[in-house]
């Protein structure tokens, strides 16, 4: 369980961004729940939120749940029939939204609806709806109760469409729903969503990608900050250096729009724009291997990466923060061009495909010789692996097979190993893990399959914070001690 406290958000106040723990959240969502009860809202009712993404429409979220209601986002730039529409068609009574203009719209929407604003105006803001579940006595026990009172099918969000290409259209998302999408989500990508890390989400909240990833993000435990101008997207991340995004297209044309105009300005547009063609031939290229692992790039785009890696690449990864290590888009297509401009420069992942480490990782571990298989290759054109010896089980195993030296062997190294790990290349340990890992790669895609891989002995141990308290890998740490090995790996293929 993470730590209650944990930094689960930071928000924006005066101009400063302040961390707000899982504890703190939780107090404020059930305290603003408390004033929705005391507002009337009852068990399965349907709350709207109108508002730019922010860190109060994550509140408003979390208290309708809390007070047994309904989720209805609205975009805050629908115009007064799809408010109206959307209003309607739910029976919303209630809606929370960013300021008075959105309450204008709101009210001449569907004239009555009761509104409270994110921005404090005239006792009808959340610190007033706060203070009105005080007045009223709602109590803990109460919000408790109603928490529970949603079963996995009862609804949790009617989510509308935005309507910019047809008519709007209502979608019933249960509690279910969310739960699946959650959990799978964080545990097919626990490189990408964990404690450790933070994220920005600038999409609408209005739209279910950017709610789903911030469902994620709360369970993950990893820090959330809002941005609700996407024109503010591209300074935000310079100063936030979040190492994941979920993105649209059209910002990440922005990022790229705003390193060509910087390169521009220093009067080099004529190399940024063979940078450019560069990053894209490179990411095609890397697209490619992915499937032709015996393809290997020519000396002269090689070496032309190399020589903008300097001077372009890492000063746009830079200009994203320099901490992005995983970039997801979605809402409307990719061009190509534009995935492997990303690919090339090196971020989204290097081939461009997802690769689901666990079902090739859990073949392999089967071995009673394997601790862990651990798969590696991010920018990199093919996935490799580092493949962490039992000492014990390898031991018994070559006593069993009247290999002595090899067991004092694997002894005197195990005892010597530490956390740096020690390579093993003894012949019989390597065919016997060769064809483990053949049987992993006939299991899954070509995409997943593993070409290389290195057998190590190294310390794993909870005192060495290699291991949780539930002795599951540390992946994130083990991956940046063992930095060199992995370097080490790729070197042995460039040079055989």
């Amino acid at each position: 369980m993470v730590d209650p406290q944990h930094v689960a958000f930071a928000r924006r106040v005066q101009d400063e961004l302040v961390d707000v723990s899982i504890a703190d959240f939780r107090g404020q969502a059930r305290e603003l729940a408390k004033g929705l009860i005391a507002a009337g809202v009852e068990p399965g009712e349907p709350v709207a939120i109108m508002s730019p993404t922010c860190y109060e429409w994550a509140l408003a979220d979390f208290a309708i749940w809390a007070a047994g209601g309904v989720v209805v986002p609205i975009y805050e730039t629908a115009s007064t029939a799809q408010a109206e529409k959307i209003l309607s068609v739910c029976g919303v009574g209630l809606v929370l939204a960013a300021g008075n203009s959105h309450r204008d719209v709101l009210e001449t929407a569907l004239p009555g609806v009761l509104v409270w604003t994110f921005d404090s105006d005239s006792g009808r803001d959340l610190e007033a709806l706060v203070a009105l579940g005080v007045a009223g006595g709602i109590q803990d026990s109460e919000v408790d109760r109603r928490s529970a009172l949603a079963g996995p099918e009862d609804l949790a969000s009617i989510v509308f469409t935005s309507g910019t290409a047809g008519r709007q259209k209502g979608v019933r998302i249960t509690h279910a729903n969310f739960v699946r999408l959650v959990v799978q989500v964080a545990a097919a990508y626990q490189e990408v969503v964990n404690d450790r890390a933070s994220t920005i989400i600038v999409l609408p909240l209005a739209h279910v990608l950017a709610q789903g990833l911030q469902l994620v993000s709360v369970y993950a435990g990893m820090k959330i900050v809002h941005v609700g101008d996407p024109r503010s997207a591209v300074a935000a991340m310079a100063e936030i250096r979040p190492t994941f995004m979920v993105v649209v297209p059209r910002i990440l044309e922005k990022i790229r729009a705003a390193a060509k105009r910087r390169a521009q300005e220093k009067g080099l547009g004529l190399l940024f724009a063979m940078a450019e063609r560069t990053a894209v031939d490179w990411g095609d290229y890397l697209e490619r291997a992915q499937d032709e692992p015996e393809l290997r790039p020519a000396p002269a785009p090689r070496l032309r990466h190399a020589l903008f890696e300097p001077l372009f690449y890492r000063r746009l990864r830079n200009l994203m923060g320099g901490r992005v290590d995983y970039l997801l888009s979605g809402a409307s297509p990719l061009d190509p061009n534009l995935a492997n401009f990303y690919r090339g420069v090196g971020l989204v992942t290097a081939n461009g495909k997802n690769i689901a480490p666990e079902p090739w990782e859990q073949v392999v571990s089967t071995d009673p010789i394997v601790a862990e298989a651990i798969i590696v290759g991010e920018n990199m054109p093919y996935a490799a692996a580092l493949i962490v010896l039992d000492a014990e089980e390898a031991i018994a195993w070559a006593k069993r097979r009247g290999h002595s030296a090899l067991a004092d062997d694997l002894a005197i190294r195990a005892e010597s190993s530490g956390t740096a790990g020690l390579r093993i290349v003894d012949e019989q340990i390597l065919a016997h893990v060769q064809r483990t890992v053949d049987g992993a790669n006939a299991a899954v895609s070509r995409a997943e399959q593993v070409r290389r891989f290195t057998v190590l002995i190294t310390e794993l141990s909870e005192e060495s914070l290699r291991l949780t308290p539930t002795l599951k890998l540390r992946r994130a740490e083990f991956l940046e001690a063992m930095a060199q090995q992995i370097d080490d790996l790729y070197q042995r293929e460039d040079e055989s």
